[in-house]
């Protein structure tokens, strides 16, 4: 079984990376819902400009995997990280 270590590589030490690796500590079930929670936090963490796309969706990608959430799900899964991409975040 995969180590919430080898879901979040670390790459570089960003505050977005460090923002995502919170989000995933407390993703704990693998309940559609939770996902979802992880899912927009995590796109608002892009929103913020503090993680780029393919950084965000490969996170959401991996621990959607790790804690196995029926595949079924990924499409609302998605459109909740699509959601809060969409989000308007400002960093003042």
């Amino acid at each position: 079984m995969a180590s919430l270590n080898n879901v979040i590589a670390k790459p570089k030490n960003s505050i977005g990376e460090t923002y995502a690796r919170n989000v995933l500590s407390k993703w704990t079930s693998n309940h559609v819902a939770d996902a979802c929670v992880a899912a927009t936090q995590i796109g608002l963490i892009h929103s913020g400009c503090l993680l780029g796309y393919d950084r965000a969706k490969e996170i959401l990608t991996d621990g959607f995997k790790f804690r196995k959430v029926d595949d079924v799900n990924w499409s609302v899964v998605n459109e909740a990280f699509q959601n809060g991409r969409s989000a308007v975040i400002s960093s003042s």
